[in-house]
């Protein structure tokens, strides 16, 4: 089940500073897991275009695992962007920098 985050500003305080009901205030279950897929390659390719080139390939690959599992769309952004962040993220990477977090956002779950 994937679980998004709704409050941004306080979300990058580690979960535990929460108590219960301000973690269901944060943390509620996605209905739509396609709908999550195209929105984790959305953040993908800001984070690459931002230079964030290891956040590209993590998010890129967390969004790969939900997609293989719902059979989500391929791209973002409503299918409007040619290529694939991955792609382009890796091209600034060593490979194994990139493997690494290719794996660490293909493992991601919730």
């Amino acid at each position: 089940m994937a679980t998004l985050v709704f409050d941004i500003e306080t979300s990058a305080q580690p979960v535990e500073n929460f108590d219960e009901t301000q973690q269901e205030y944060l943390f509620r279950e996605a209905d739509n897991l396609t709908g999550v897929g195209i929105a984790l390659t959305d953040l993908a390719w800001l984070a690459l275009w931002e230079g964030r080139y290891e956040d590209s390939l993590r998010l890129e690959g967390a969004s790969a695992t939900v997609k293989d599992r719902v059979g989500g769309p391929p791209g973002g952004f409503a299918g409007i962007l040619e290529g694939r962040p991955d792609e382009e993220a890796r091209a600034h990477l060593p490979e194994d920098e990139a493997d690494r977090a290719w794996e660490e956002g293909r493992a991601m779950r919730r």
